[in-house]
């Protein structure tokens, strides 16, 4: 492909959260809700269910129209973390993450989502909601820092 080529298109909306990054998370925010696992959309749908005391984690479709959708939940819970693509032109970006999030991680380098053998074209963050909106600390995370194929997992010292 060369320098000025047009990234394709993604062929879904759903990628899966690597074990590896889902696991430092947890340790983290202790989640007691995913909402939206892989997979599992034909069996019940995390939009309709509360999220209330919730400890949530929610990696939603990434399509234009479902990210807003999920994001419109964020303050149900006690804590909201949401794995998103960096889409920092975006209505809901600007709106709802720099204006109301606790917190942004912006990931260093780029995702290997469940299933892809290799890393995915876009960026991704880490987008964490704990109580009212204010203005988020920002964070940078090499994700090769985390990843148990390039430095041994060691959730503790991230971050």
């Amino acid at each position: 492909m060369s320098p000025r080529a047009v990234v394709p298109p993604a062929t879904g909306v759903c990628f899966g959260t690597p074990r590896w990054l889902y696991d430092w998370l947890d340790a983290r925010f202790k989640f007691t809700l995913d909402p939206c696992p892989l997979n599992d959309a034909a069996i019940w749908d995390g939009l309709e269910r509360s999220w209330r005391d919730e400890r949530v984690f929610c990696n939603p479709p990434y399509g234009r129209k479902e990210i807003p959708r999920w994001l419109r939940k964020r303050f149900e819970p006690s804590v909201a973390v949401y794995l998103l693509p960096a889409r920092t032109d975006t209505e809901w970006w600007h709106e709802w993450v720099l204006r109301e999030a606790s917190e942004i991680i912006y990931c260093r380098n780029r995702i290997a989502f469940v299933g892809m053998t290799t890393p995915a074209y876009f960026g991704s963050v880490i987008v964490v909601y704990d109580g009212a909106p204010r203005t988020p600390v920002t964070k940078s995370l090499w994700l090769t820092d985390l990843e148990p194929a390039t430095r041994g997992y060691r959730l503790s010292e991230a971050l």
